[in-house]
């Protein structure tokens, strides 16, 4: 039965190999690839994450359904081109990172609340970057909404045009390494969700037409 199973879909393959231009092809290889990764994510137990880009959408899943749908208003991707595979965030970074704060173990004749300090999501930051495996960066950056928000954006693209991307990909390539930069632009709220969701050590797959 296996064995029938594997004729077939190389036969579906070679068929679609001569049958459709390139373009369709590796559109149809991407497609593939990118059920498999999800369906690899899908048995474990864990949330994962998919970066959407062809949808403009961040999707939160788990056993492959979706818990929480993000809109990207829209986006930028500099360096090589991504394929849908499992990705591992490596960490996050913000320029203010939630804390909580000190717990101090209360004394013998002391009197405690009972109460535990939760960081609230109206906390978390709108404006971060995200460093997954395979030298890729995802930064998250919420829609100018008064004019601070304006300024920091039009801080990040120049810092971006001048230094981050040509320095990063310098520096990677000096090392045999493919860099990859992706900004995204969102409502700072959805952001917001992301950031609080997306923990260090879970997986993602972005996914893009190239």
């Amino acid at each position: 039965m296996y064995p029938l199973k594997i004729i077939i879909l190389i036969s579906l393959y070679l068929l679609s190999s001569s049958a459709f231009p390139l373009s369709e092809t590796k559109s149809i290889i991407r497609e593939n690839i990118f059920l498999k990764s999800e369906y690899s994510l899908a048995l474990g137990s864990k949330n994962y994450v998919v970066f959407d880009l062809r949808e403009k959408r961040v999707l939160i899943k788990a056993k492959g359904i979706i818990l929480r749908e993000f809109k990207i208003n829209s986006f930028k991707l500099w360096g090589y081109p991504i394929l849908p595979e499992p990705l591992t965030l490596i960490k996050k970074g913000s320029i203010i990172k939630p804390k909580r704060k000190k717990i101090i173990p209360l004394k013998i004749d002391e009197k405690g609340t009972g109460e535990f300090e939760y960081i609230e999501l109206e906390k978390m930051p709108s404006r971060y970057k995200l460093k997954l495996d395979g030298s890729i960066w995802v930064y998250i950056i919420p829609e100018s909404d008064n004019l601070l928000t304006k300024t920091l954006n039009l801080y990040s693209i120049m810092k971006s045009l001048l230094f981050t991307k040509p320095i990063g990909s310098l520096w990677y390539n000096i090392f045999g390494k493919k860099f990859t930069q992706i900004d995204i632009y969102m409502d700072k709220n959805e952001a917001k969700s992301i950031f609080w969701s997306f923990l260090e050590g879970y997986r993602c797959i972005i996914y893009n037409y190239d």
